[in-house]
């Protein structure tokens, strides 16, 4: 499959570099064919200061064959392979480590094909006119659905939507479509009101930005996930209208009093002692087995955010792929004490913004549940994490033991198995989540987020305590918090 990118000035051209690197991950290989003066060079130039480079000057690998980068956000080498004669001199350039935690900008990839990533990102330019060039851009699967999200913003407007026309579909004709402040994805929403009732129309994009489609990474579970839930008790919007072409849902307006907007600087404990209720009732219910499941790769990912995003903001300079590679094994170490704890669905993002209450009163029948369509297989004490050490409202220490202690006790899971569980996956979570901002705030202009990081540290330190995190305590012990200004 492949993909063209016309551009009709050098300009156009840098915006192309700019639109991949925002999404550009550990790992990712870029192979730069075409003539001279078809614009490699520029592409490379542009893909290096876009990476944050703080060099003035980009020189070309032309003469040392490879140049690396570490004051960017990813350890960074921008190879010319010309002058090797075959692909067995590949060794001697010391690529290696960056193939699997870092990115290769790669000139004359023909020179060492057969040693190079087979998934790489293939970039052909070809002079098209005067002042115009054409870029082909082959992948696999991947690259492609990746290459969807890269070459058009978050921020468009969707036009190709017909979003009028769904919601007069379903009984909402003329209804004023009011835009609602969504969450960390490119998820959008919009309050549907007409003039005796409402209803919350969920706008996802075709491609997601975890490389899955929007129907199959979101509509798809969404709906799975609610037709379970309802069957284990639990309050969840009802559904009017699904358009899985356009990827769009309609569904019952719970209001916009959630456990966050509620009590957005200390969480309220009556509140929380019922969610927890919840995830008893959740955790009591026949398991959905066929869900994504919690595995040491999906850990990896999470983790990896913290090397990725959070430690080259905080440092200055990329973290190199040795240390990157040391910092997974350590925590290989982790992952089966984390899943010794019954297994079960996990909503994975059980905290107060989607947590919505619908009456006054502290009661299990006044709480509805938002945003649940990421629900995975493993082990049931992620969402209590979620929940108990909120990301966005400080939780009390004195209250989170008790509704800890009150779970275990109603749910008869082993005690010290579940502990275990529970602390390191804080850990992993926190650890994810400072990467998670610190990404929000870079790639999509999201800053509001870092406001949010020093309520993680103190989570983080406290789950460093138990004895299971022993392996990763040198790498976190001593994390200090960004400057808001960065």
């Amino acid at each position: 499959m492949r993909m063209i990118y016309t551009s009709a000035s050098p300009h156009d051209t840098s915006l192309l570099a700019q639109r991949i690197v925002r999404f550009i991950e550990p790992g990712d290989t870029l192979l730069l064919q075409g003539d001279l003066g078809a614009g490699k060079s520029h592409f490379a130039r542009s893909f290096i200061q876009a990476m944050g480079t703080r060099q003035n000057h980009i020189p070309s690998p032309t003469f040392t064959l490879v140049q690396a980068y570490d004051d960017t956000r990813l350890p960074l080498i921008h190879a010319d392979l010309y002058r090797l004669k075959d692909a067995s001199e590949l060794d001697d350039l010391d690529m290696h480590d960056y193939f699997g935690h870092g990115v290769c900008l790669i000139e004359w990839p023909e020179r060492a094909a057969s040693a190079l990533p087979k998934n790489a990102l293939t970039l052909h330019f070809s002079v098209t006119g005067e002042n115009t060039r054409e870029v082909e851009l082959t992948g696999n699967a991947q690259w492609q659905k990746r290459l969807k999200l890269m070459l058009q913003p978050a921020d468009q407007n969707r036009p190709e939507k017909d979003l009028a026309g769904f919601v007069a579909k379903h009984g909402f004709a003329g209804a004023e479509l009011i835009p609602i402040s969504g969450d960390a994805s490119f998820r959008r929403y919009f309050r549907v009101k007409s003039a005796n009732r409402s209803a919350i129309m969920m706008d996802v994009p075709a491609v997601l930005q975890d490389n899955e489609s929007g129907l199959d990474g979101v509509i798809k579970p969404f709906l799975r996930m609610n037709e379970y839930l309802r069957q284990a008790g639990l309050w969840v919007s009802d559904v009017y209208g699904v358009d899985e072409e356009q990827c769009l849902i309609l569904h019952e307006d719970f209001g916009d009093t959630s456990l966050y907007s509620h009590s957005p600087k200390k969480a309220d404990p009556a509140w929380l002692a019922i969610a927890v209720e919840a995830l008893i009732k959740l955790a009591k219910a026949k398991p959905m087995t066929t869900l994504k499941p919690f595995d040491a790769a999906l850990m990896n990912r999470s983790v990896a955010l913290y090397t990725d995003w959070y430690l080259p903001t905080l440092r200055g300079q990329a973290t190199a792929p040795d240390e990157r590679g040391r910092f997974l094994e350590a925590w290989a170490q982790l992952y089966k004490p984390m899943v010794s704890s019954p297994l079960g669905v996990q909503l994975r993002d059980y905290h107060s913004p989607n947590i919505m209450l619908l009456g006054n009163l502290p009661r299990l029948d006044n709480l509805g549940l938002i945003d649940y369509q990421d629900a995975t297989y493993g082990p049931l004490a992620y969402d209590l994490v979620s929940l108990l050490y909120d990301a966005r409202v400080p939780v009390e220490a004195c209250t989170r033991n008790e509704l800890l202690e009150h779970y275990i006790t109603k749910t008869g899971v082993d005690a010290k198995a579940f502990e275990t569980s529970f602390y390191l996956l804080s850990l992993m979570r926190n650890t994810r989540i400072l990467g998670v901002f610190v990404r929000l705030a870079q790639r999509d202009g999201k800053k509001n987020y870092l406001e949010k990081i020093p309520i993680l540290l103190p989570y983080i330190q406290e789950a460093l305590q138990h004895p299971a995190a022993a392996p990763v305590r040198p790498w976190l012990q001593k994390v200090e918090a960004l400057e808001l200004a960065s």
